[in-house]
């Protein structure tokens, strides 16, 4: 297994929820991506934590507000069956995080 996330798969190859075996880990990583002709790209990987997001807002004087992890409609995911990761997203795992908060 690799650094980063991946989808964990049960005997009959079928996903049943996203791995993350780093979760713990401080150090920046890369990981090479492509896609169909495009050229090749390495992305940055910086392993923060929720905790180290939201205590940093907190010592920082913010007070938060909302907080928001958005992942694809049934309707996008229709709209789209070629794109099976779409699914995975809706039901395994969260790829973003939106925080609101506000200055004290």
């Amino acid at each position: 297994m690799g650094r980063g996330p991946t989808w964990g798969k049960d005997s009959a190859g079928r996903i049943e929820g996203r791995l993350v075996p780093t979760y713990w880990g401080d150090e920046a990583y890369l990981e090479k991506w492509g896609f169909d002709d495009a050229s090749p790209f390495t992305i940055v990987y910086f392993p923060d934590r929720l905790e180290d997001y939201i205590n940093g807002l907190c010592a920082a004087g913010f007070r938060i507000e909302r907080v928001h992890e958005p992942r694809p409609t049934a309707e996008l995911i229709e709209a789209h069956p070629d794109m099976q990761f779409l699914a995975r997203l809706h039901h395994h795992s969260a790829f973003v995080l939106f925080v609101a908060a506000r200055k004290l």
